[in-house]
């Protein structure tokens, strides 16, 4: 029997939280953005914040799924009859409980299915929320024409904190997709939070792409 961590809320279930990293970084970021009114470029809690996000219906990614045969997931449980995840309300001990079963390949499981081997392969290193119904597509990662071709999808957004494990997620998708490596470009990921566009402006004009913050 495999353990592996979760927590849910109506919208989200979560992977490798409680993140004390995470949290302070996020609680560090509000209080400077909102509250302090300072200026992005000197907020490295937002500079150095990435999301890579997996959108059930993304081009690349239903290519891929095409193609993967049906035992691609068979080391995750197949959450139909037999996943159960607590309900998060504040403790951080919540578990659900995974034994080997094979995992149905349409869009919507290969997302639960994904993220899952991630999680057991990286561990508590590997910080996501998977949207557990369908919300609002966001159309505002790289590379753009890579997002779904409706209103509403579901979603699995990972975290990382540096260029490097930005692009080593993207590399850790494409090997547990059977994609070409080169395709990870395909996957979009953005800088800070859908929240703070209103007040900070695109993303894509707060540094430059590939390099972290230094401040």
């Amino acid at each position: 029997m495999q353990i592996l961590r979760t927590v849910e809320d109506a919208v989200w279930t979560y992977f490798g939280y409680p993140s004390k990293f995470w949290q302070d970084k996020c609680s560090n970021c509000r209080e400077k953005i909102l509250q302090r009114s300072m200026p992005v470029s000197e907020v490295p809690e937002c500079l150095n914040c990435w999301k890579i996000e997996v959108w059930s219906q993304s081009p690349w990614f239903l290519e891929s799924v095409s193609r993967l045969p049906m035992w691609a997931f068979e080391n995750v449980l197949d959450y139909m009859s037999s996943y159960h995840c607590e309900p998060s309300h504040g403790d951080s001990n919540n578990h659900s409980d995974f034994s080997s079963s094979l995992i149905p390949l349409d869009t919507s499981d290969s997302l639960f299915g994904l993220a899952c081997n991630l999680a057991m392969h990286s561990g508590e290193l590997f910080v996501a929320k998977l949207a557990r119904y369908p919300i609002q597509v966001v159309r505002s990662g790289e590379p753009g024409n890579q997002y779904p071709n409706v209103v509403t999808d579901r979603l699995l957004m990972a975290y990382a904190s540096t260029i490097r494990e930005r692009e080593g997620l993207r590399q850790a998708i494409c090997r547990q997709l059977a994609m070409n490596p080169l395709k990870a470009e395909d996957i979009p990921v953005r800088r800070g939070c859908w929240l703070y566009d209103d007040i900070l402006g695109p993303w894509q004009g707060w540094y430059e792409i590939d390099k972290d913050s230094t401040l």
